[in-house]
């Protein structure tokens, strides 16, 4: 009973608050996209709530990029990895609707009063995507440590403005580290964030590019577990949304990091770096879930963080400066992702 009376004007503060600015939002979003509809009928339409999460960026200092790379047998040719990227996945269209897949491959975003909207590259040129990674060629050798070395660059290297925030490069003549002859190439892409999430990426790759079967590939389920009680569940969602106020405004005004590690953006060079570390066995992460009773991507998140730890202790940046927690934002694939389409789903 405390808790309902200490929760009641907290939550009776944020629902008018909701109501009060909500309408009014909702009620001019609605009203621009009608407008762009009228004057602008080429273009696309408004992004939608979780694109803008991540596509409200900089895109001449863009920090909202996926990175991905993968090596390919032999030296293929640019022509050739071009051809069957523009083939098989950009061009790539339902046999039944006529419709592109991927439709976004084609189009980019741009803020109009104040929402963004999603426009078609009139002029789109595969020539403008898929290219070599600049200081490599035919002739030259590329080692994994140069290559990394430049990866950092490639993250955080502007979009141009009108076409598709997305790049595909090639590095032939790619040489992993314990080879002494270069037999492979490497494929960078990056795309930014506000197109899709990694795992639709993940998924369009694998069907369609690398002719593997989408059903054997991981899917996200529900966890499995004993059916719960009709009260018990009903108890969890009054529960839900007695939480509500506190964790919002927790979260507005008390979970916000204030630390010498934690810079203004004006303080930030800019520059993108990027670390990499050995192999990881899958059996060996899948048994520490199995011993911890965790998910996969906890087992991965508390290394990466335990190691990030480390890292900082080893420099002897001083314990005494490095605060408890740090807070990042992650968003995580949410079960019944789409198949076959560009979306962030989490």
């Amino acid at each position: 009973m405390l808790i309902l009376v200490t929760f009641f004007p907290l939550y009776v503060v944020l629902l008018l608050l909701l109501v009060s600015v909500g309408i009014p939002a909702f009620s001019i979003q609605f009203l621009v996209a009608k407008l762009a509809k009228y004057f602008h009928p080429e273009w696309v339409g408004l992004m939608t709530g979780k694109d803008v999460v991540v596509g409200a960026d900089d895109i001449q200092k863009p920090r909202n990029v996926l990175l991905w790379y993968n090596t390919l047998e032999g030296n293929v040719s640019l022509e050739e990895i071009r051809n069957n990227f523009n083939e098989l996945v950009v061009q790539r269209k339902d046999p039944q609707t006529g419709q592109l897949i991927y439709p976004k491959y084609q189009q980019y975003f741009e803020p109009w009063l104040g929402y963004n909207f999603w426009k078609w590259d009139t002029k789109f040129d595969i020539r403008n995507h898929v290219k070599l990674l600049p200081g490599t060629g035919e002739s030259v050798v590329t080692t994994e440590r140069q290559l990394l070395s430049r990866l950092g660059l490639v993250a955080t290297a502007p979009f141009s403005p009108g076409r598709p925030y997305w790049e595909c490069f090639s590095v032939p003549n790619y040489l992993p580290k314990g080879e002494s002859v270069p037999r492979r190439t490497m494929i960078v892409y990056r795309m930014h964030h506000g197109i899709g999430d990694g795992y639709s990426f993940l998924k369009c790759f694998m069907q369609h590019l690398c002719n593997d079967d989408l059903e054997k590939m991981m899917k996200l389920k529900d966890p499995k577990g004993k059916p719960q009680n009709p009260l018990l569940r009903l108890m969890g969602l009054a529960w839900f949304f007695i939480q509500i106020p506190y964790v919002l405004l927790r979260q507005c005004f008390v979970d916000i990091d204030s630390n010498c590690w934690f810079l203004p953006s004006s303080q930030l060079t800019g520059e993108g770096h990027l670390s990499m570390t050995r192999k990881i066995s899958i059996p060996a992460i899948k048994a520490v879930c199995k011993e911890y009773n965790v998910s996969f991507s906890s087992a991965l998140f508390s290394a990466l963080s335990g190691g990030i730890n480390k890292y900082f202790k080893r420099k002897h940046f001083g314990t005494e400066k490095l605060p408890e927690i740090i807070r990042c934002f992650t968003p995580f694939p949410w079960r019944n992702h789409p198949h076959n389409k560009l979306t962030n789903h989490w």
